[in-house]
């Protein structure tokens, strides 16, 4: 982002500490804030019933919560809840939605964001309805823990992934059980160390569609540059 628009952005931001499980946004809830997230990681949720969710897309650092706004709904349509504890800078939403009224060139930045974070949530649709859990799995992890070469710490148990993916918990410590006895990863009291190039040979072919969706789009990327606001 420019960063004319950034200095915008950072004037009307605030830093605010995200607590692991803290939810951000939840269905129908009023949209009070915007988070542009620097650390930690954010998941995404659609809700079916009572205690019933199902991980539609993750978000971390760089990208954005609250998109709702960009649209011009008022109400969120998820559950979006903190996974792993981090830092945002936070617009309140009156502040947001003047400034998008006031400069196009923010809108239309946040609008071609928003098409990327659909087409990723819509390939997370397909792959959670056509794919083994031990695909899925490794799809997950490996693309949570990117593209670096030596082993990723991920901060996330067997309940929170099983929740992402809609599985029973079991299931997920079953497929975590044989990734680890194949070496592709070491569980750890509340985390996964993932050797990524091996558990990315394991997924589906999704985590390379996903990562398609990285590449930019004219004069802008997948995500945001951090605000860096001082």
């Amino acid at each position: 982002m420019a960063p004319e628009l950034q200095s915008v952005l950072c004037d009307a931001a605030e830093p605010v500490r995200l607590r692991s499980r803290q939810m951000l946004e939840d269905v129908g809830m009023e949209c009070r804030y915007v988070y542009f997230i620097e650390t930690g990681r954010v998941a995404l949720m659609a809700r079916s019933g009572p205690g019933r969710t199902s991980e539609i897309g993750v978000v971390d650092h760089r990208d954005v919560v609250g998109l709702s706004l960009v649209l011009g709904a008022t109400r969120s349509s998820l559950r979006v809840v903190v996974q792993e504890s981090g830092e945002a800078l936070r617009v309140g939403a009156d502040s947001f939605t003047r400034i998008l009224d006031a400069i196009p060139d923010i809108r239309r930045k946040l609008l071609i964001y928003v098409h990327t974070v659909y087409a990723r949530n819509a390939q997370i649709a397909l792959c959670n309805a056509h794919h083994s859990v031990a695909q899925r799995v490794a799809r997950w992890l490996a693309w949570v823990a990117g593209r670096e070469e030596q082993a990723q710490e991920i901060r996330l148990t067997h309940d929170q992934l099983a929740r992402n993916l809609g599985v029973r918990r079991a299931t997920i410590s079953e497929a975590l059980g044989h990734f680890e006895a194949q070496g592709l990863l070491q569980r750890r009291r509340g985390a996964i160390v993932v050797h990524t190039e091996q558990i990315e040979r394991e997924a589906c072919s999704c985590l390379r569609m996903l990562r398609r969706t990285e590449e930019p789009e004219p004069d802008a990327g997948r995500r945001f540059s951090p605000l860096l606001c001082s």
